[in-house]
C-alpha cells in the first residue's frame, strides 16, 4: 500500500499557501501528484544511455545516466539501513563529482531531505547548517584544495547531536566516519520511497540580512513546476553545455544536477572554473558554456584564448545569480551569443526572464516578464500597489515558491497571508510587464551567483582590533557581478589595519574565503541618517551602482 502522510508530513515544514492559489494550480495542471522522487527514478531509467563527463583534474569521471542510477540506488539501500527514513535531511557538501550526484539522487530516491552544503563552507557555516537542520547524515570531501575538510568536521561533530553517520569521499576515512565506496557496498534500491509532492525535497541556504544564512525549504511540487515548466521555457541550448554551477547553489541544483537528466540532455560538469580549460573542452567536445551568474561567462569572453568559434558555440546563454552589466549583453550580442536574463531568487527560483524575441532594449536594461504562472508586483512602503515605471519592494508568488524557512520567524516575516513573497529587491514594472531592477533592500553582496551576508562578515570584522565601527557593501564588479567591499572606521590609535591583517582575522574565525572582502576603505565617519543609521547607498553609489540603468 502507497505510504499515507499525515499534516505535517515528515521532515521539515514551510506554510501551505492560501487555499485558492492551491487549488489554481492543481486545477491549471501545474501541481499534479507526482513527487520529484518517482520522476527522477524515472528519467534515470528512460536516460540510462545518456552520457555523463565530469572535468576534474582531483576526480575525473566519465560514465553514463545509467551508472549514476546504480551508484544511487546503492546510496539510498546504505541510508536505509543507517535508519534514514522518510524526512530525515542528508547533507551533501560536495564539489561537482560523481560522488555528489550520486548522494543527490540517492537521498531523494530514499525519500529524504536533500541538505546541498557549498563544499568551501567553513567550519563556522558547517556548524551552523548542520545544527539547524538537524541534518542525520553527512557526506562530504575529505579534503577540498589545502582545506583539511575531515578536521573540520571532526570539530564541528561534537556539537551537531543529530549528526548520526558521516562518510567521506576520497583519501582515508577516520574511524568514526564511512568511506564512501564501503558505505554504499551492497544491494541497490529497489523500489524507491513513495513521497507527498507537498513535502519538502531540499533545502538551500542563502545568506539574509541577519547574521546567520537561512534555509529555504523547497518542496517536490515546487521544483518539478520549476524543471517541467520554467526550465523548459527558457532553457534551450543548441548543444550540450559544460555547467560549472555547484549544485550547493540553487542554480546548480536546477541546472546542473537535475534539467540534464529529467529532460534526456548530456551532463557535462566541471569540479572548479578554469576559463581555458573549459574552452578547451568547449572545443574538442562540441559544448557550449558560459550560463550561469555573469563570472562564467565574463571570465571566458575576457579569456585570451576566447575565439569567434567558441561564441558559435555558445549560441544561447542564460545569465542570473547576480546583476547582470547591460555591457556584458551588448558585448555578448556582438559576438554573435544570445544573452537570457532570467530573475529570481533561492526562495522563488525562475520569476521573469527576457526572451529573444524581445526588443533590443527590453533584452538589455531589463531582467524580462514575469514566467508562467508567477504574480509580480511592486509595492510602495505602505503596502499599496505602484504604478507603471514607479519602483518599489519587489513581491512575488507562484507554484514554485518556496515553503518557507527552518525559521518559522523569518516566514512570516517573508509571506503574507495572501502568499505573497518579498524579496528585498527594489525595482519597477512597466506597462508591458518588463521589469528593471533598481536597488535592493535586502543586505546582501551577490557575487558570482552566492548570497553573502553582509551583516554576517561585519560581526565578525569589529571583533578585529582596532576596528571602531565597520559596514560591508556590494560595489559592482565585470567579473563576479558584485565584489564586497568593508568601509572601516578605526579606533584612534589603530593604523595598521590591512588586508592580510583582515584576512587572517576572518580566516581564523572559519568564515568561508569567499566570503572575505576584497577591498578595504578607511574612514573618519560614515554618512548617516538622522537617528544615526550609516546610510549604505551613499557607501554604494561611493563605489559605482550596481544596479544602474545605463552602464
Amino acid at each position: 500500500m502507497p505510504q499515507q502522510f499525515t499534516d505535517p508530513y515528515p521532515g521539515p515544514v514551510g506554510i501551505r499557501p492560501p487555499a485558492g492559489l492551491c487549488e489554481a494550480y492543481v486545477r491549471r495542471g501545474w501541481w499534479g501528484r507526482a513527487s520529484l522522487t518517482s520522476l527522477l527514478a524515472e528519467s534515470l531509467v528512460t536516460h540510462a544511455a545518456i552520457p555523463v563527463k565530469i572535468h576534474s583534474a582531483v576526480r575525473p569521471w566519465t560514465g553514463a545516466v545509467g551508472d549514476l542510477d546504480v551508484a544511487a540506488r546503492r546510496v539510498s539501500a546504505a541510508l536505509l539501513r543507517r535508519g534514514v527514513n522518510p524526512g530525515d535531511v542528508v547533507a551533501i557538501a560536495l564539489p561537482n563529482w560523481a560522488e555528489a550526484f550520486a548522494a543527490f539522487y540517492g537521498a531523494l530516491l530514499a525519500g529524504a531531505v536533500v541538505l546541498p552544503i557549498p563544499h568551501f563552507y567553513g567550519h563556522r557555516e558547517l556548524r551552523f547548517a548542520l545544527t539547524q537542520a538537524a541534518a542525520k547524515v553527512l557526506i562530504v570531501a575529505d579534503r577540498v584544495g589545502a582545506r583539511d575538510v575531515v578536521s573540520e568536521v571532526d570539530d564541528v561533530r561534537a556539537t551537531t547531536p543529530a549528526l548520526e553517520c558521516v562518510v567521506v569521499v576520497g583519501g582515508r576515512a577516520p574511524k568514526w566516519a564511512f568511506d564512501f565506496n564501503d558505505f554504499i557496498d551492497g544491494v541497490p534500491l529497489g523500489q524507491v520511497a513513495v513521497v507527498d509532492p507537498a513535502a519538502t525535497a531540499a533545502i538551500a541556504y542563502t545568506s539574509g540580512t541577519g547574521s546567520s544564512p537561512k534555509g529555504v525549504l523547497l518542496s517536490h511540487r515546487a521544483l518539478v513546476f520549476e524543471l517541467h515548466h520554467h526550465m523548459t521555457d527558457y532553457v534551450r541550448p543548441r548543444r550540450p553545455q559544460l555547467m560549472g554551477l555547484p549544485a550547493s547553489h540553487v542554480g546548480g541544483m536546477l541546472f546542473t544536477s537535475l534539467h540534464p537528466v529529467m529532460t534526456g540532455k548530456p551532463l557535462y560538469v566541471t569540479d572548479s572554473w578554469n576559463p581555458t580549460a573549459v574552452l578547451r573542452a568547449m572545443a574538442a567536445e562540441g559544448l557550449s558554456a558560459g550560463s550561469g551568474s555573469p563570472l562564467f561567462l565574463t571570465s571566458l569572453l575576457d579569456d585570451p584564448h576566447f575565439t569567434s568559434a567558441h561564441a558559435d558555440l555558445m549560441g544561447e546563454v542564460v545569465q542570473g545569480g547576480s546583476p547582470v552589466p547591460q555591457s556584458l549583453v551588448r558585448r555578448a550580442t556582438e559576438l554573435g551569443i544570445s544573452v537570457i536574463k532570467a530573475y529570481g531568487s533561492t526562495e522563488h527560483p525562475s520569476v521573469t526572464a527576457t526572451a529573444s524575441v524581445d526588443a533590443a532594449c527590453h533584452q538589455v536594461a531589463t531582467v524580462g516578464q514575469a514566467l508562467l504562472g508567477v504574480d509580480l508586483r511592486a509595492v510602495d512602503a505602505s503596502g499599496a500597489v505602484c504604478g507603471s515605471g514607479v519602483p518599489g519592494e519587489i513581491q512575488t508568488r507562484g507554484p514554485d515558491m518556496f515553503s518557507g524557512y527552518l525559521d518559522a520567524t523569518a516566514t512570516r516575516d517573508a509571506i503574507d497571508a495572501d502568499g505573497w513573497f518579498s524579496t528585498g529587491d527594489v525595482g519597477a514594472l512597466d506597462d508591458q510587464g518588463y521589469l528593471t531592477i533598481t536597488d535592493r533592500k535586502k543586505d546582501v553582496i551577490i557575487r558570482g551567483g552566492e548570497n553573502i551576508s553582509a551583516v554576517e562578515v561585519e560581526e565578525l570584522l569589529s571583533q578585529l582590533p582596532g576596528v571602531a565601527e565597520v559596514a560591508v557593501v556590494a560595489g559592482p564588479d565585470d567579473r563576479m557581478g558584485e565584489r564586497a567591499c568593508a568601509f572601516v572606521r578605526v579606533r584612534a590609535a589603530a593604523d595598521d589595519l590591512t588586508m592580510p591583517r583582515m584576512r587572517e582575522h576572518l580566516r581564523s574565525l572559519g568564515l568561508a574565503t569567499r566570503k572575505w572582502p576584497e577591498e578595504i576603505r578607511i574612514v573618519d565617519d560614515f554618512p548617516r541618517t538622522a537617528s544615526g543609521k550609516i546610510r549604505k547607498v551613499d557607501l554604494r553609489a561611493e563605489l559605482g551602482s550596481t544596479y544602474a540603468v545605463t552602464d
